[in-house]
């Protein structure tokens, strides 16, 4: 799915879903680094559980789209990724907004 942005330019959309976790990131990483190929808006609206190495995983595909000069939004938040954020301050580092804000 994606979705058009001001710039005439195609987004691809990425929905995360479920647990964003050590017990799945390897698949996630490879799923996340795929996506990657050009503007990408991930949803993480139906995220449940996010620990350490979900973070990890967010934080690693900002860079990465930051160093390859992507565009990369992150939007909707889930209860449980906003608490994480919250917890480890990952606000300088990440931001997620509401869909439509962008």
């Amino acid at each position: 799915m994606s979705k058009p942005s001001a710039r005439n330019t195609t987004w691809e959309l990425l929905v995360l879903e479920g647990e964003l976790t050590v017990a799945n990131a390897a698949a996630l990483r490879r799923r996340m680094l795929d996506a990657l190929q050009g503007p990408l808006d991930v949803d993480l609206s139906a995220v449940t559980h996010i620990d350490c190495a979900g973070l990890q995983l967010l934080i690693m595909l900002s860079r990465e789209a930051r160093a390859r000069a992507i565009p990369l939004t992150l939007h909707s938040p889930s209860r449980a990724v906003q608490s994480a954020f919250a917890l480890v301050r990952l606000a300088g580092e990440l931001s997620a907004a509401p869909r439509g804000s962008a």
